[in-house]
């Protein structure tokens, strides 16, 4: 047998595949196969599932992968499990289930974020469904800068109709002067966030784990530089640069920014992801400005939706796709010690 290689083998999914005359558990065991490969904070990969007999997939919170400095209130967790909620929606339907999604089913368990249930219902059928389906094993988060290409408006508006939710709203932008604010606040949240040595230090750890896919030895030598050296000038000269050649700024809100409404959102933008990838476009998150809380409150001023608050800012363009995929856990890594319940 091959040696499994967690930056190869979990995207090594292939429908065919689908155990189609197996029993309920395998299938959705199969289906957990697209929930992993979402993508999270710092690929953190926050989220643990357990199967019961008659169809239900537990999803629960993976504390071990929560960014306690970055991410205090754990907005960007929940957005992550999001993503990883939605694959598993599209994968389900894909293979002719309609899933039923029960969001924090139970008010004493603050871990336990949704229960999904699943019946046979034929197959979708949706062209929309298909290509982000598809786009599951293609998408890459893109940290390239953008080529001098425009998106066209019916893209945008493509993107738009596919990626809206009650309550969640998908702002996409080309403004000069929404641009330049924007900038400034991608400039300061860097300089606040790479002055702390506290987040340095959490952002190493994560590089040393080599959660970005780099051998061993480079992923030590991130991890040291990261700890002892202020890459903030760097990093800042780096977002700038992305974010001057993206030819579109993105930002999901939400009316109310409830735990649910983070979930959801993070659906939302797993959405954008495999519809952008279906199309050839990249993807990157910029997150800093919602880590800071003062510069996340400047950002909900410059939305259209008055009152919304900003969950998951990002930016969209043509970019040299990655080589490789970022390491993926294998399902068996993911599943809770509370399995088949």
């Amino acid at each position: 047998m091959a040696e499994y290689d967690p930056r190869v083998s979990p995207w090594k999914l292939s429908e065919k595949d689908f155990p189609s005359t197996a029993g309920m558990i395998e299938q959705m065991k199969f289906l957990l196969g697209y929930a992993v490969l979402a993508p999270s904070s710092h690929n953190t990969q926050p989220w643990k599932f357990a199967l019961r007999d008659g169809g239900v997939v537990d999803v629960f919170t993976d504390l071990n992968g929560w960014l306690r400095v970055a991410d205090p209130d754990q907005r960007e967790l929940n957005l992550s499990i999001g993503c990883a909620i939605e694959n598993l929606l599209i994968a389900a339907r894909h293979f002719g289930f309609d899933p039923k999604v029960k969001y924090l089913p139970d008010a004493n368990d603050s871990d336990y974020i949704a229960s999904i249930e699943l019946k046979k219902s034929g197959f979708d059928g949706s062209i929309d469904n298909s290509r982000q389906f598809k786009a599951i094993t293609e998408r890459h988060t893109n940290h390239k800068n953008y080529e001098r290409r425009s998106i066209e408006p019916g893209v945008l508006q493509f993107l738009e109709n596919n990626c809206s939710e009650p309550g969640i709203s998908l702002y996409l932008t080309i403004n000069a002067e929404f641009r330049q604010k924007f900038d400034d606040l991608i400039v300061r949240s860097d300089a606040v966030t790479y002055s702390n040595p506290e987040y340095r230090e959490e952002l190493a750890y994560w590089i040393g784990k080599g959660v970005f896919g780099t051998p061993w030895l480079i992923s030590q030598i991130g991890r040291l530089a990261m700890a002892y050296l202020n890459f903030g000038d760097m990093v800042m000269r780096g977002d700038e640069a992305a974010l001057m050649s993206a030819p579109v700024i993105g930002i999901i809100s939400t009316t109310t920014n409830s735990r649910i409404n983070q979930i959801r959102a993070g659906q939302v933008f797993e959405r954008v992801y495999l519809c952008a990838t279906s199309l050839g476009i990249g993807v990157r998150p910029m997150s800093q400005i919602c880590q800071v809380a003062e510069h996340r409150q400047e950002l909900a001023g410059l939305l259209p939706a008055e009152g919304n608050t900003p969950l998951q800012p990002f930016l969209l363009g043509f970019a040299e796709p990655a080589k490789e995929h970022t390491p993926r856990k294998s399902v068996d890594e993911v599943m809770h010690s509370m399995i088949y319940l």
